[in-house]
């Protein structure tokens, strides 16, 4: 059941995220230089203030969709593998994220009609569901999945 959305407007993001997690972000961030290890902290940040268990961060280049990092816990894995090469991602909410640039809040995934098909859904069994457009100028750089 789909309890809502929010829309990609700075407004949205801001009541989803608190001023804690955005200090530690940016802390985290300001001390990376490295893009590997950056991706890698920023999903760990986001991840323990989220509550989280799993993440992922989707980059957008052309119209083809990477997964670029995806976290577990405190255990991140880098990749570079194509977003339907992915049997471990939500494909059918990337995708719907991805078309529609809308941020998706979802209370029970497993009861979500829409998305009730998707191999991972099936296997995983995820609750609540959090998946947002990451723009640049208004263009669509990535897609963050919590």
């Amino acid at each position: 059941m789909m309890t809502g959305t929010v829309t990609g407007t700075s407004s949205g993001v801001a009541q989803i995220l608190d001023l804690a997690t955005v200090i530690k972000a940016s802390q985290s961030v300001s001390g990376e230089i490295n893009l590997d290890k950056l991706l890698s902290t920023l999903m760990q940040v986001m991840i323990e203030n989220a509550g989280a268990e799993t993440g992922a961060m989707i980059l957008i280049e052309g119209d083809s969709l990477f997964l670029a990092v995806k976290c577990t816990g405190k255990s991140c894995n880098l990749h570079s593998t194509p977003i339907v090469d992915c049997n471990n991602t939500p494909i059918a909410i990337i995708n719907y994220v991805s078309r529609t640039q809308e941020t998706l809040v979802i209370d029970n995934a497993t009861t979500e009609a829409t998305f009730a098909a998707d191999s991972y859904i099936i296997q995983h069994q995820p609750k609540s569901v959090l998946c947002l457009p990451i723009q640049h100028q208004g263009k669509p750089i990535a897609i963050l999945y919590l």
